[in-house]
């Protein structure tokens, strides 16, 4: 039996559905999760007339410059023997199986550090919750992404959601979002059949004229390149 949960009363909404469901009642989310680009401490250097105003300075993102860093909650840098926290450890593009991604001031790399948010909107409220006090976005966060799953059984469509936020050096942020909807199952659905018997002909003939031309070359040999089509 799906569990039903209660919104928290200071959410704008609070739907009774199950678990992973979302607002439709019929597509579900399969992920969900925040991930975070940084820039290093001291990436770049004030005029040196003003020096001695300044005790840090933090440029625009460059992979060459990003932070890639394990802390503890509040990016304190002293683990102290400890664990660094889950959402203040670096993950690599690799670890992430993450590609590139192009907005619009920069190309941002596929890793990152990186909040789970999880099926269940309860949880993921209370995460976000701990983020703020946690002071997880600061005058060093260079951009934002909220990645999201979605799947529709009905349509039979797996739907990716990217919001990236990024984060000027001085101050400001520039939205972008991104939404591509995808069919991974080619063979549901009413025309499943059908597109599959047509690509099984269309391989026959495939094998059958790639054994023509290969038997062709055998009996002409140097000949059989000769020839104009």
């Amino acid at each position: 039996m799906d569990t039903y949960r209660e919104s928290p009363d200071n959410v704008p909404y609070n739907l009774k559905l199950p678990s992973g469901y979302m607002a439709d009642g019929v597509s579900f989310m399969l992920r969900a999760r925040l991930r975070q680009l940084r820039i290093a401490e001291n990436s770049c250097t004030a005029a040196e007339e003003l020096k001695h105003y300044f005790q840090s300075c933090y440029s625009s993102y460059n992979t060459w410059e990003q932070d890639e860093g394990a802390y503890q909650i509040g990016w304190n840098a002293s683990l102290n023997g400890g664990a660094p926290a889950p959402e203040f450890k670096y993950k690599s593009a690799l670890e992430l199986y993450g590609n590139p991604v192009e907005l619009k001031t920069a190309t941002y790399s596929g890793g990152g550090y990186i909040a789970q948010l999880g099926r269940d909107r309860v949880k993921a409220f209370n995460l976000t919750s701990y983020l703020e006090n946690a002071n997880w976005i600061d005058i060093r966060t260079r951009a934002v992404f909220v990645e999201s799953l979605a799947y529709n059984p009905n349509t039979q469509l797996y739907t990716v959601v990217t919001i990236g936020i990024e984060f000027y050096p001085g101050g400001g942020t520039l939205l972008t979002s991104k939404i591509k909807s995808m069919k991974l199952d080619k063979y549901t659905g009413s025309n499943g059949k059908l597109l599959l018997v047509l690509q099984a002909i269309n391989l026959l003939f495939i094998i059958y004229f790639i054994y023509r031309q290969v038997k062709d070359m055998l009996i002409e040999k140097s000949a059989y390149f000769k020839v104009i089509f």
